[in-house]
């Protein structure tokens, strides 16, 4: 199932009046430019399907405003362009990555997409957490920071995490915008990376990443919109099993997807893609996957994991129906762009 509603890159209602398809357009506008990058205005009709007066006028206005700025002057065969990006000045995102249980991963994005800072602490708690977090914005010219974006393991309910044993989501966001007086959001972690991985996408392809934590998770963008569950988080595979041959998970007691892939290393690989393509050839047919991802997997064996899944793909389904299987190109920096780039949709979309 599909939790459709508003959350960012879900579908929204359709528009009823000019004014409702202006704002629509805008959206969508901002949309591509927070998640694909920078781009000309030809290239954004192209992306957005708009006539370039529509798109003129959009940019226009977003302009006036200070939301977004022209960069440098580009050429992709035609006349030359100017590139839109997202205003240095609009700020800062804190992002605070809770996927481990002993530890904060923190990390300051800018408006572009970039990791300014970034820093571990150890946080079992939710007192630590909120300490870490508030101290970090500290350190970071607090005036900048435009928001704080929570991504985690688990489930998120139009951007709320109910947390874990030791850390309660709740409380936590309840502290943060108390102490802060700023937007707190929370992401699915797996749903940031694939945001991010969506840069280096080719466009109009459906696209999944698969990431490999303590859980295996496939987070995926269809038609350009990330899709989440309603009762667990899109694409959890940790424990299904692929019917390949594998250890045993001591969680489950079958030889299950998670168990085959946490031992990981360059020998096993040959052994490991059968498991992955076994999982992902039906949910690469079903939903028509052009681009398939790898994240958070040892970097060596990822450089040598993609390419057999994608030979193992060519045995399970239809040659034109195989995906690109690649390794994601933005490595540890995936999971914080992605999240910074959900709350500044919200915050400017």
């Amino acid at each position: 199932m599909i939790r459709k509603g508003h959350f960012p890159f879900l579908p929204e209602p359709m528009p009823s009046d000019p004014a409702d398809t202006r704002r629509s357009n805008r959206s969508r506008l901002l949309q591509s430019i927070i998640t694909r990058g920078p781009a000309t205005r030809a290239e954004l009709s192209r992306r957005l399907g708009l006539s370039r007066p529509t798109i003129s006028v959009i940019v226009g206005e977003l302009l006036t405003v200070g939301v977004i700025t022209e960069g440098d002057r580009v050429s992709s065969g035609g006349a030359p362009g100017t590139l839109l990006e997202i205003s240095k000045q609009t700020g800062v995102i804190t992002v605070a990555d809770l996927r481990s249980p002993n530890e904060v991963r923190l990390a300051a994005v800018s408006a572009a997409g970039e990791v300014v800072t970034a820093d571990d602490v150890r946080a079992v708690t939710t007192d630590q957490v909120l300490a870490a977090v508030t101290t970090f914005i500290e350190r970071c010219e607090p005036q900048t920071v435009i928001g704080v974006v929570l991504a985690v393991p688990g489930m998120v309910v139009r951007g709320e995490w109910s947390g874990t044993d030791e850390r309660d989501g709740e409380a936590l966001a309840l502290g943060l915008r108390r102490a802060l007086r700023l937007p707190v959001l929370a992401v699915n972690a797996a749903e940031a990376t694939a945001i991010a991985d969506l840069r280096d996408s080719p466009s109009d392809v459906g696209m999944a990443t698969i990431m490999l934590d303590d859980v295996v998770s496939v987070a995926l963008i269809l038609g350009g919109r990330l899709h989440s569950g309603v009762r667990r988080p899109t694409g959890e595979i940790t424990h299904l099993v692929p019917g390949t041959p594998g250890p045993v998970c001591d969680q489950c007691g079958r030889e299950c997807l998670v168990a085959q892939l946490r031992t990981l290393s360059l020998p096993s690989v040959d052994a490991s893609a059968p498991a992955v393509a076994a999982v992902l050839a039906p949910i690469a047919a079903a939903v028509e996957l052009g681009d398939v991802v790898l994240s958070g997997f040892p970097e060596q064996t990822a450089e040598a994991l993609a390419p057999l899944v994608q030979e193992e793909l060519r045995t399970r389904m239809p040659p034109a129906e195989v995906p690109e299987v690649r390794v994601s190109r933005r490595g540890a920096a995936a999971t914080p762009i992605g999240a910074a780039a959900l709350l500044l949709y919200r915050i400017l979309g």
